[in-house]
């Protein structure tokens, strides 16, 4: 558990795994490796990432500051229900 939410640590990420998530039917996210950084993308409605058009996404440092810093800006772009 990071800052209270349920995401992998940083070693997951590093092994290039992907992880995903949501709340409620329109808020859903992603956290994944790519060129030695974190992705993370978020976006509002109920489709898979691939089928998703309005994705909005951010650059993290592959480390555990930049996991905490990507789970922060998931959440603080996340629209009120």
């Amino acid at each position: 558990m990071i800052n209270g939410y349920d995401f992998p640590e940083i070693s997951y990420f590093i092994q290039k795994n992907t992880f995903t998530g949501s709340e409620g039917d329109s808020f859903r996210y992603r956290i994944t490796y790519e060129e030695d950084k974190l992705k993370a993308s978020v976006w509002h409605k109920d489709l898979c990432y691939e089928l998703a058009e309005d994705i909005t996404e951010e650059m993290f440092e592959l480390s555990n500051d930049g996991l905490v810093k990507a789970i922060e800006w998931i959440f603080s772009i996340k629209k009120p229900q």
